[in-house]
Formats: structure tokens, sequence, C-alpha cells
């Protein structure tokens, strides 16, 4: 499969072929698990374009966290915008460079992922 990247602070996120990052944390997904774990990256690209319609923050996030849940994950660590100078937390996506972050577990896998906002 063909790997694509997003570049962040000069380091590259390498992916699979159907946008799950490259990890060692992916040998530890079952083959089913496997192919749930693309919805981490389909949900944040999903969330982006919401927020970037005009979405309400709190209410897309939430709604992101659910339809992880229903995918299969098992918990969700985090989901947040940072700022992407400082990672802090912001309270709502205003002007100046986001990052959306995310750890959720997958069966024994911890998965994290993070896209520009």
């Amino acid at each position: 499969s063909s790997a694509a990247s997003d570049v962040y602070k000069g380091q590259a996120i390498l992916r699979e072929g159907d946008g799950l990052a490259m990890s060692s944390r992916n040998n530890y997904l079952s083959v089913e698990e496997r192919v749930i774990a693309p919805k981490l990256q389909e949900t944040l690209i999903n969330i982006v374009s919401q927020l970037r319609s005009g979405g309400d923050y709190r209410t897309v996030l939430e709604d992101g966290k659910s339809l992880l849940l229903k995918a299969g994950f098992i918990k969700i660590d985090y989901l947040e915008v940072c700022d992407e100078s400082d990672l802090s937390y912001i309270s709502n996506p205003i002007d100046g460079p986001k990052r959306l972050f995310a750890a959720a577990h997958l069966g024994k896998a911890r998965l994290i992922d993070n896209i520009p906002l």
C-alpha cells in the first residue's frame, strides 16, 4: 500500500494506504480491529470539516467520540483541538494554527493521530 504523509513541526506522519498512521502499535490489532482502525482518521477529517463549516465545537467533538465508540473503539483518552505552537488546549477553535489530536483504544492497541484544523 502507498503511504501518504502529513507534516507537523518538521516530522512526517506516515500513513498506510487506508489512512491509518503507521506505528508499531498497529501490530497489536487483530484482523477485525485493523479494519476498524482507519475510522480514527476518518473521524478526525469529519470533525475538522464540521468545525470549518461552523459546527458547534463541543457538540462536534462529543459526536466524534460517540462515532469512534460505535465503530468499535473501547475507550477515548482524548479528542481535543490544541494550539499548534504550544499544544495548549483551547476552548474554541479560533484564529491561528490549530491541530486536532486523538488517542483511542482499540483492542490491545492505543492509537494516536492528529491532523491540522
